[in-house]
């Protein structure tokens, strides 16, 4: 919940400036079930028209794991093992995710994942392809075989810490805006550096 809040915060003290309505869906613990999740998501969907220039970010924070180049956002509620039969029966898979983002017509779309082996969604499997097909972004915490640290300093993932002072504080362009790809960057240097000072490697 405190990533999500802080994350939520570092938007919301930038959106205002840029545009005119800021929408915010939020479910947390055991409300981001995967039905929960689910049916969030496809609300969104009938809501979002890309004709008015619509912005999606997603963020998820908490337990995932990759099995077979998958990743899985387990929820709260999930109560199965790590095996791949009972992920794919009760933990969110990006398959599931890659549908659902795809039914949702916004301009732009952003996924954040703060959770343990989420890179493995950005690079490899059905997550990456739709990325670099459809344009979607996505920054991810670790990689696929890395675990993603809390900082007991900051209280909060290093991802999410990163991200959102880099989106408070970051240097903008000369015409003012922070685009992604060089918001990815610095995020993904300035978590480096944290982890390495915890003796971790995690990019």
């Amino acid at each position: 919940v405190p990533d999500a809040k802080l994350f939520q915060e570092s938007l919301l003290s930038k959106s205002k400036n840029l545009y005119g309505k800021t929408e915010v869906y939020e479910l947390y613990n055991e409300a981001a079930s995967r039905d929960g999740i689910r049916t969030l998501l496809k609300n969104v969907a009938n809501k979002v028209k890309p004709e008015n220039g619509d912005v999606l970010i997603l963020f998820f924070a908490g337990h995932g794991v990759s099995v077979d180049n998958q990743y899985y956002f387990t929820p709260a509620k999930y109560s199965g093992d790590a095996g791949k039969s009972s992920l794919d029966a009760g933990a969110f898979p990006q398959t599931m995710l890659v549908d659902l983002v795809s039914a949702i017509h916004a301009e732009k779309k952003l996924i954040v994942l703060d959770s343990c082996q989420s890179g493995g969604s950005e690079w490899e499997g059905s997550i990456g392809r739709f990325s670099h097909a459809s344009g979607v972004g996505i920054i991810a915490a670790a990689q696929s075989v890395q675990f993603a640290l809390e900082s007991s300093k900051f209280g909060h993932g290093l991802l999410t810490y990163s991200i959102s002072d880099e989106i408070k504080n970051g240097q903008r362009e000369k015409d003012g805006k922070l685009y992604l790809n060089i918001l990815a960057s610095r995020v993904k240097r300035a978590v480096e550096k944290l982890a390495a000072e915890r003796k971790h490697k995690q990019d």
